[in-house]
């Protein structure tokens, strides 16, 4: 194969490995309340707006691969997680989420290395078709003495039927 014959070959693989990856979605961190922990990427698939920096659109009753990198100042055996719709007033829970985040990402879970969480979500036919703020929390389970965690983030969404 010619040298432009494998450049080509190159840039398709990683472009397929890339689309594999999901979409580096815009987002914002929770300010004060995420506390010794960094949110370093988050991706969402599908996620085409990503790009144009627009909410993920979602349809109602298919599923969202959501990925986040990560790192802690602090070890954690166990950590729980929980996405929430924020309003300008109010946080809801988003209801049937497995709050055990060891299944998402590798636990126990290392200070200042860097880790991945992987999720993918059922988005329900039941939600009405309205852009949401989807607020994202994993924390350190067990408050000890070493102290606690809480990564968190926010970004943006909208569903559509």
């Amino acid at each position: 194969m010619t040298t432009p014959g494998l450049f080509s070959l190159l840039l398709l693989v990683l472009g397929a490995v890339a689309g594999c990856l999901g979409d580096v979605a815009p987002f914002d961190n929770c300010g004060p309340s995420a506390t010794r922990c960094t949110v370093h990427e988050v991706r969402v698939t599908p996620c085409p707006e990503a790009e144009r920096n627009m909410p993920c659109v979602l349809k109602r009753g298919s599923d969202a691969n959501i990925q986040f990198d990560y790192t802690t100042e602090i070890p954690a055996q166990a950590v729980k997680s929980q996405a929430y719709w924020k309003t300008s007033t109010d946080e809801k829970p988003l209801v049937g989420m497995d709050r055990d985040a060891c299944t998402n990402t590798h636990c126990p879970v290392i200070e200042n290395q860097r880790h991945t969480y992987n999720n993918t979500l059922s988005i329900s036919r039941k939600f009405p078709p309205r852009g949401y703020h989807v607020k994202w929390s994993m924390w350190k389970e067990d408050s000890s003495s070493d102290g606690s965690f809480d990564c968190c983030f926010i970004f943006r969404i909208k569903l559509v039927p």
